[in-house]
């Protein structure tokens, strides 16, 4: 009886040790994936909310109009994918979010495989990936953001990126006994005849 116990004893500290061993030798670090294609600025297609393709530098930027940015990336088979492994999505030049924004990135077979997130004003987001790539080949997907071209806007009519200020009021006309509030159209009534 006494050895049984002893085996079990031995077993139980050959099983603590085993574990601190190959636990400390695969602790996992994430790492940024720098052999991931398509998430360029410059590798997008730009839609407008037609659908229709556009070309992001003869876009007018107003600030405020969104435009679908769609990517196809892709990882060589040869790099894997761990559990917080990240890349970098980059927006055409002068595109930015006008919010901050996050999502699921899926893979070509439908499989949600990390999260996008881009801060507010952001001209790039990362993509943190989840385990589900880890291993596989063929590692590839889209990915849909909306942006807007920044304000380039130079007039009095826009301020900030992608604010803009109304400067249209009343405009009042001084009457002989007060100020009193008339329409544009009334002015241009009174001007003329007088």
């Amino acid at each position: 009886m006494r050895g049984k116990k002893l085996k079990k004893v031995l077993v139980a500290a050959l099983s603590v040790v085993f574990a601190l061993v190959v636990g400390i030798g695969i602790k996992a670090y994430a790492s940024q994936i720098t052999t991931i294609t398509g998430l360029s600025g410059s590798d997008v297609t730009v839609t407008n909310s037609q659908g229709q393709k556009v070309d992001p530098s003869k876009i007018v930027g107003d600030g405020y109009t969104g435009y679908n940015i769609s990517y196809n990336w892709s990882i060589p088979d040869g790099t894997d994918v761990s559990n917080g492994d990240t890349a970098t999505v980059t927006l055409p030049a002068g595109m930015e979010t006008n919010a901050a924004t996050t999502g699921d990135v899926y893979d070509s077979k439908g499989q949600v495989v990390g999260t996008i997130k881009f801060d507010k004003g952001a001209t790039t987001g990362t993509i943190t990936f989840n385990n589900a790539l880890h291993g596989l080949y063929g590692k590839k997907g889209t990915l849909t953001v909306t942006a807007v071209k920044e304000s380039n806007s130079s007039n009095s009519n826009t301020t900030q990126r992608g604010k803009s200020i109304s400067q249209v009021g009343s405009i009042r006309m001084l009457n002989k006994t007060a100020f009193q509030p008339r329409s544009f159209g009334t002015l241009l009534t009174q001007v003329a005849t007088h």
